[in-house]
């Protein structure tokens, strides 16, 4: 498939902190696929953050869903990794990255 199908973004720059982060909503309208990268920083020793990607009909995601197929598990071991993930044919229009 042609790169012009696709959207590629990141979704946060250097994930981190104790708190659950959302990032910004994407508009798959129009779009095939979307890759949804996340970089990561230091991970606190001990800890395992979940990575998932989630859709939803409004970008403001009161009822948001997670995809199927797209969680990560990163750990401690894991400092500075860089997650991609792949969303072909979203669920609904719009999609966000959930850590």
């Amino acid at each position: 498939m042609p790169l012009t199908d696709r959207k590629y973004t990141t979704a946060l720059d250097y994930a981190s902190g104790t708190a659950d982060r959302a990032g910004a909503a994407i508009d798959t309208s129009g779009l095939d696929e979307t890759d949804i990268i996340v970089k990561f920083a230091t991970i606190a020793a001990g800890a395992t953050t979940r990575v998932v990607a989630q859709c939803d009909t409004t970008s403001a995601f009161a009822s948001a869903q997670d995809i199927a197929g797209t969680s990560v598990n990163v750990t401690a071991a894991q400092d500075n990794m860089v997650v991609v993930i792949h969303v072909a044919n979203a669920p609904e229009r719009f999609v966000r990255v959930y850590i």
